[in-house]
C-alpha cells in the first residue's frame, strides 16, 4: 500500500496512515514504537537489531524528511511486529543515486511477510560490540 502527503509529509503522518491500512493486532498490544533502518538488521534464524540502531519517532523524524528529500522513487514502512511492549517499524530505501523530485516519492507501506505480530522467538535487540 502507497499514500503521500504532499502538504504535510512527515513520519508521523505516514506511521499513522500505515497503521490505518494495515490490520492492526489484538495481541499482542505495543505501548512504544522504535525505528530500524533495513541496512542495520542482521538477519538469519535470530534477527538481531543493534540497540543504538533504534529510534524514537520524535528522534527519527529529521532523519525521515531528510530521507524523502534524497531523490528516491520509494521509501518502505514495515511493520514488522511486536518485541516486549515495542513495535518495531522497519524503513528501506534504496541504496543507489536517484533523481525523483519529493513529490513525485512513493512511501510503501507494509507487514512482516510471516504474518507473526509477536517478534520474540526470532527477534533480540542485541549491545552493540566496540
Amino acid at each position: 500500500m502507497t499514500s503521500s502527503f504532499p502538504d504535510n509529509d512527515t513520519f508521523q503522518n505516514h506511521f499513522e496512515q500505515m497503521l490505518s491500512l494495515i490490520k492492526a493486532p489484538q495481541s499482542p498490544t505495543w505501548s512504544r514504537v522504535m525505528i530500524v533502518e533495513y541496512e542495520s538488521i542482521t538477519r538469519g534464524k535470530v534477527v538481531r537489531i543493534p540497540r543504538s540502531a533504534l529510534f524514537t519517532p520524535a528522534a527519527y523524524e529529521k532523519r525521515f524528511d531528510w530521507l524523502l528529500s534524497q531523490g528516491h522513487h520509494w521509501v518502505n514502512m514495515s511493520a514488522l511486529g511486536v518485541l516486549a511492549d515495542t513495535l518495531i517499524v522497519e524503513i528501506a530505501y534504496p541504496t543507489y543515486v536517484n533523481h525523483v523530485p519529493r513529490n513525485k516519492l512513493s512511501v510503501n507501506y507494509s507487514r512482516s511477510m510471516d504474518n507473526r505480530w509477536d517478534l520474540s522467538d526470532h527477534v533480540e535487540i542485541v549491545e552493540d560490540v566496540l
